[in-house]
């Protein structure tokens, strides 16, 4: 790619919520995204998705420092939820898709009582990860 591809200057931002403000006023109709079926997002419906997916986990109680933990696909709605949980300073924690229950479980069990104490002590004990750990089959 080359600088022609992405029209408009360079921007800059302190935070991710902050760049694409800017770059949806500055390019407005650029492709953001782009998904494996070619469905395209500009920049200003990008923007325009994020505001209204952020107003709604705000109306559900999320905000700074809410721990979200959340498990989807890899498509342009997942990243529309993560930049909307930015917006908002939620603490977020992404759980890998191809995890079952069990994993998944494991993992919010591990939010819940508070990310510091579970991982300092699953590194003290490494055997308390081994099951979390194994593939599964």
């Amino acid at each position: 790619m080359t600088s022609d591809s992405f029209p408009g200057r360079l921007l800059r931002a302190q935070t991710f919520t902050e760049l694409i403000t800017a770059r949806a006023a500055a390019t407005p109709d650029a492709p953001m995204l782009i998904d494996a079926s070619g469905q395209r997002l500009s920049f200003k419906d990008f923007n325009r998705h994020i505001e209204r997916t952020a107003a709604s986990l705000s109306a559900q109680g999320i905000g700074l420092g809410t721990r979200v933990a959340w498990q989807l696909p890899t498509r342009i709605s997942t990243v529309i939820v993560m930049a909307a949980l930015a917006r908002l300073g939620a603490v977020q924690a992404p759980i890998i898709p191809l995890y079952r229950s069990r994993e998944t479980g494991a993992a919010v069990a591990m939010d819940v009582a508070g990310c510091d104490d579970a991982l300092n002590g699953a590194l003290k004990y490494p055997s308390t990860l081994a099951g979390i750990a194994s593939p599964v089959t």
